[in-house]
């Protein structure tokens, strides 16, 4: 009989040990196995003229689709890059990620024409970092 009862206890003990290992297994699936975001992608792109002083001014209205998953609540960033300027990247701006629309104030002028190149990306505080997305290019041409 003696046996029997130090059997259990045994049994109890490793069930236990099991409980909290799957315990800890479950707490860092929840935490960290998130994956890579996705990357936002470009729709579509429109003009719109600029409000107030100076004339001439035109905003791009800059559409666009994004998957975000399980990951929480961030920004998305827009760049762009121009063929006048030798493609040099220039930060645009960032929006939430929940919104589905970026306005880039003042973008062009009515007397110029230019190459211009726009991407993406998804970006949660410094940990989360999503990819580029595909670069939409267009030609602007001065209305």
């Amino acid at each position: 009989m003696a046996k029997l009862l130090h059997a259990k206890r045994a049994s109890r003990r490793f069930s236990d040990v099991v409980r909290t290992w799957l315990a800890l297994r479950q707490q860092r699936r929840r935490r960290g196995g998130l994956g890579t975001p996705a990357s936002p992608v470009i729709t579509a792109l429109n003009l719109t003229e600029s409000a107030g002083e100076p004339l001439y001014w035109f905003d791009v209205l800059v559409d666009f689709t994004f998957e975000q998953g399980r990951f929480p609540d961030g920004t998305i960033e827009l760049y762009w890059s121009r063929g006048s300027q030798g493609w040099v990247e220039n930060y645009v701006g960032a929006v939430a990620s929940t919104t589905r629309q970026f306005r880039h104030v003042r973008a062009f002028s009515d007397f110029e024409n230019d190459d211009v190149r726009y991407w993406m990306r998804y970006r949660c505080g410094a940990d989360i970092v999503g990819p580029f997305g595909p670069v939409y290019q267009w030609y602007y041409c001065a209305p």
